[in-house]
């Protein structure tokens, strides 16, 4: 069993645990409608984002990922905006993840004007 199936059946046992569910198999399915998207916003790190995907399809829900939120754009190079917009209005609602791994500091070997200090 790979390392993502584990992972996996983990959150869903955890999921079911705590709220005596059934599966996402045994649950009917929900027609794909903005009633079902969700979009989700991540940083770096891919296994928390697949663990979170993997959670919101087993509650029927339609995570939105980048790449197909520049689809829903209808254009071939759109800018951040533009996605962003078509996402919002795509979705009903949005998941922001924020991580250690997304924070950042500026060094202190640069100095306040930017250079390389010596």
């Amino acid at each position: 069993m790979s390392e993502f199936a584990k992972f996996y059946e983990a959150i869903r046992a955890e999921y079911s645990r705590r709220t005596e569910a059934k599966p996402a198999g045994a649950v009917e399915k929900v027609m794909a409608d903005a009633a079902t998207k969700v979009f989700v916003i991540h940083g770096r790190d891919l296994r928390l984002r697949d663990g979170m995907f993997a959670f919101l399809r087993s509650i029927s829900l339609e995570p939105i990922e980048w790449i197909e939120a520049v689809t829903l754009t209808g254009k071939s190079a759109p800018y951040v905006g533009e996605v962003l917009d078509a996402a919002f209005s795509k979705a009903q609602a949005i998941v922001v993840m924020l991580t250690g791994d997304d924070e950042g500091e500026t060094s202190s070997a640069i100095s306040p004007c930017g250079r390389t200090c010596p």
